[in-house]
């Protein structure tokens, strides 16, 4: 049962770190197959560390999520998720509202039961904000030139909604232990950094003078976390290069 598990673990971290490289190149052919609803996720983190198999305690991708499931497995959900709002906006169906109405929704869904917790797990909540930043931002989609669909302005509304309730939650509780950019950088999630550099692209972007404040609280972020993550630091010179080119 050992090694099953460790083959487990080991397909599961990189069907994560695979779905996520993609955010930045939407269309590029996932490195695996697309996670099948009966597949079983891994088992508890803690009880993995201590060499204990329990297999009466294994959960499936289609199990409703609990507060006993580990954090792993919670990551896993939110990665087989991740692949499919990749899929969505890459594909043919990248103007289905239908099916983007039914993402977002179910996105949201994940994020608020993961954020409404007592002990809130940053990393995955992070990884959660970059799913829907995927979703909303248009310049993912491949078909530019395509007629606008009769709620393309809802998707727009929907996108500058959702950078505003990012930004007031970021800044409500940044000098908090559930900050997701304040934290120490030794235990910043590089899921973070990404999401916080993507985040504030959209808002130069937006050109919206409310922005401001937390571009530069952002930005400050980085330039904590950069004694610990030196992509930290590539993100900040990127954000300079975004701030010339879009006269922020």
């Amino acid at each position: 049962m050992v090694e099953v598990e460790e083959r487990r673990r080991v397909w599961w971290a990189i069907v994560i770190l695979d779905r996520f490289v993609s955010i930045g190149s939407p269309g590029r052919p996932f490195a695996t197959s697309e996670p099948n609803l009966d597949d079983t996720l891994p088992c508890d983190d803690e009880a993995w560390n201590q060499g204990i198999i329990n297999s009466s305690s294994y959960s499936t991708l289609s199990s409703p999520t609990t507060s006993h499931m580990s954090k792993f497995a919670l990551l896993c959900q939110a990665a087989r998720l991740l692949g499919q709002v990749l899929n969505h906006v890459s594909g043919a169906s990248s103007h289905d509202d239908e099916l983007w109405m039914q993402l977002d929704r179910t996105v949201t869904s994940m994020l608020e039961a993961s954020v409404n917790v007592e002990n809130p797990d940053c990393d995955r909540i992070a990884f959660i904000y970059s799913t829907l930043l995927a979703l909303h931002t248009s310049s993912l989609s491949p078909h530019p030139s395509n007629p606008p669909s009769p709620l393309h302005q809802h998707r727009t509304e929907r996108k500058v909604q959702l950078l505003q309730r990012i930004s007031r939650r970021i800044i409500a509780n940044v000098s908090t232990p559930h900050s997701l950019l304040g934290r120490d950088p030794k235990s910043m999630s590089l899921w973070a950094l990404f999401f916080g550099y993507h985040m504030c692209v959209e808002q130069i972007k937006s050109k919206d003078p409310s922005s401001h404040d937390i571009v530069v609280l952002v930005r400050k972020g980085f330039e904590e976390a950069d004694v610990r993550w030196n992509v930290a630091g590539v993100y900040l010179r990127l954000l300079e290069a975004h701030e010339v080119m879009d006269g922020y």
